[in-house]
């Protein structure tokens, strides 16, 4: 790279808190430009975040000339937009999960983007977590033997069922909210990483709160996943839970047990290791060695280890993962969920 490519943020909550921090880590990029749905929001956060250009129109952020890369963080539905305007501009696209568009449309969208030999990626960002790989390389070393079985359980209350708000997009359907986008794209993703297995099956239940109307998001979901070599798989998620009890994912083989866990407050650095070979025995436990300074969201850490990847993959071609032909697979797995998950 001749010069720092030349990053356009589209969204000025998550977009500002967490994408512009994250690519500001790696000096192959500069962030020039944010996008909010309003002139003054544009402005006056891209003045505090010292962000040189102001857009009241995303639109006009991707077509411009000076953006190399396009960075999007808004609501479900109104990704896939901006994302198709951006490949179709032929511009480096860095976007959030769940992607919102759909299998098909996402899979052509991503070769699209290779035809023209675009780097893409997309937020999926618990592998980069230091305990999440230590758990993958000792499911792949056989520290717990034959996997036969794993659980997931990821219940909290979100800011906007403690606060009671019902007219922000979190909690809206036709917005693309909902615990299984939200947060069972996440699970759909780092159990196929974790295990090396792809999931063949996928039953859902998704429940929504009656009172807060007919466009109420699902905020419980029980899913039922089997994973190739019959190795099922229970998840129970809801952003509803007062007294929850943070993320937990168990993985059992015939040898032992190996437990991801988090019970604090950040969701992401916040996680434990931990090895069990006997009921409630822990053998080893190792603790994530990520420790945000105070004010820094833990997730721009993470979200950093995915734009290192997708300033290798402009700079020198390696390819990075996870990418948009990832995004539509998990875009697949929703699609069935949501077909069986609705009541």
């Amino acid at each position: 790279m001749n010069r720092p490519a030349r990053v356009g943020v589209v969204g000025a909550g998550f977009g500002a808190r967490v994408h512009v921090p994250a690519f500001r880590l790696d000096p192959r990029f500069e962030v020039v430009g944010l996008a909010a749905s309003r002139a003054d929001r544009a402005e006056a956060v891209a003045r505090e975040r010292a962000i040189p250009r102001a857009f009241a129109r995303w639109q006009d952020l991707v077509d411009d000339p000076a953006i190399d890369v396009v960075s999007i963080a808004v609501p479900p539905a109104a990704q896939p937009e901006v994302l198709e305007r951006a490949v179709g501009a032929k511009k480096h696209v860095f976007a959030e999960k769940p992607l919102g568009g759909g299998a098909a449309f996402t899979a052509r969208l991503a070769e699209q983007a290779d035809a023209s030999g675009l780097a893409h990626g997309v937020d999926f960002e618990f592998s980069e977590i230091d305990v999440f790989q230590s758990a993958r390389r000792s499911l792949s070393d056989g520290r717990i033997g034959r996997v036969r079985h794993a659980s997931v359980a990821w219940h909290l209350e979100s800011y906007a069922h403690k606060q009671g708000l019902n007219d922000g997009w979190k909690t809206s359907k036709s917005a693309g909210a909902g615990v299984l986008g939200l947060f069972l794209s996440h699970s759909f993703y780092y159990l196929e990483w974790l295990l090396r297995r792809r999931i063949t099956d996928v039953r859902a239940r998704l429940t929504s709160d009656p009172e807060l109307g007919a466009d109420a998001a699902d905020d419980v979901v029980h899913a039922s996943l089997v994973l190739e070599g019959n190795v099922p798989v229970a998840v129970a998620a809801s952003s509803c839970s007062r007294a929850g009890n943070g993320h937990r994912i168990e993985i059992h083989g015939d040898t032992g047990a190996l437990v991801l866990e988090n019970v604090h407050s950040d969701y992401i650095s916040g996680f434990e290791l931990g090895w069990l070979d006997a009921p409630g025995q822990v053998k080893e436990r190792l603790r994530s060695a990520w420790q945000p300074e105070p004010g820094v969201d833990g997730r721009v850490a993470a979200v950093a280890g995915l734009v290192r990847r997708l300033g290798d993959w402009i700079e020198n071609g390696t390819r990075g993962e996870p990418n948009l032909r990832d995004g539509a697979r998990i875009e697949a797995l929703l699609e069935r969920a949501r077909i069986d998950g609705t009541a």
